[in-house]
Order: C-alpha cells, then structure tokens, then sequence
C-alpha cells in the first residue's frame, strides 16, 4: 500500500515559501531510521513568509538554535 511518505520523502510545507519540493531536497538531512528532514535554515525559509504568530515563534527558537550551534563551533 502506497502512502504518503512513498511519493514525497519529506513532509514540508512550501506553498507559503514560494519555493517548490525539490529546492529544500538538497538540504534535508536523514535521522538514523531514514526519515528526511529539513535543517534550521530551510525550516525557517518554509516559515518566514506566513505571517502567524507560532511560526514567528518557530523561526526566533530556530535562530537560537543556529547561534548556539555557530557559537559551540568558535
């Protein structure tokens, strides 16, 4: 049985985004059981253009989340 996951490996939302499918397929990483899944910065690429209020929320903890990550690595 055919199922969601077989015809889109990774479950993003890009309508908002202006961007399509394949521009976010380059940056997906794999987790350890195969799931594909966006990085910080296509995470917030998907969600800065919606305008709603938990999205704005989402990119500010994803940008944390970068500074923390740039800032480990200095």
């Amino acid at each position: 049985m055919k199922t969601f996951f077989n015809y889109y490996p990774i479950d993003i939302f890009t309508i908002l985004s202006g961007k399509i499918y394949n521009d976010f397929w380059p940056s997906a990483k794999k987790n350890t059981q195969g799931i594909a899944y966006l990085d910080p910065e296509s995470l917030i690429e998907t969600k800065k253009n919606t305008r709603r209020e938990k999205n704005n929320i989402d990119i500010l903890a994803l940008r944390k989340i970068l500074k923390e990550k740039k800032d480990a690595e200095d």
